[in-house]
């Protein structure tokens, strides 16, 4: 019985901490932009940074289903991309490829960044010299395809052998 109530405990803990509104959150970003705006006499890196966290923000906080449109979706993986471009010092550039015929179609919420994640932080990164990220997003058919890459360290072909038998 004691374990229930330490577990019932530790959950309205959880559901307290959970509801930090998100307008908090883009408040507090707008009066850090403000003020490095007021500081530096005009935009600079840090209020786009800024920007573009909020905006990264809005989409992960935005409860509406897990469906986006696409030009929601690639809104929030351009704004990841230009936030690692600078967490890494400019180590790569992006090029997008994108099919407007497609932007109003829905995706599955999130879908992109941790594939954005992998390119910079398995590719890119470990590459140690200036490369490229590209991203595409089109329809063939019926569907819609989105293609991140990168001309980083690329896999190792042990490991590429084992996923493709895995799959």
């Amino acid at each position: 019985f004691e374990k229930a109530v330490m577990q019932i405990n530790s959950l309205r803990e959880t559901v307290l901490e959970s509801q930090i509104k998100p307008h908090f959150l883009y408040n507090t970003l707008e009066v850090i932009n403000l003020e490095a705006y007021a500081l530096s006499g005009g935009n600079n890196v840090v209020t786009k940074m800024i920007l573009a966290l909020s905006d990264l923000l809005k989409l992960s906080f935005k409860k509406t289903g897990k469906l986006v449109k696409v030009s929601e979706e690639l809104e929030h993986v351009k704004q990841y991309i230009y936030l690692n471009s600078i967490k890494y010092e400019n180590c790569f550039e992006t090029i997008w490829d994108i099919d407007d015929s497609i932007l109003e179609y829905s995706t599955t919420k999130l879908i992109l960044q941790p594939i954005a994640e992998n390119a910079i932080i398995h590719g890119v990164v470990p590459a140690k010299r200036f490369c490229t990220i590209s991203v595409k997003a089109y329809s063939s058919g019926n569907n819609i395809l989105f293609e991140i890459s990168d001309n980083g360290v690329g896999i190792k072909p042990d490991i590429l052998e084992n996923l493709q038998n895995q799959l």
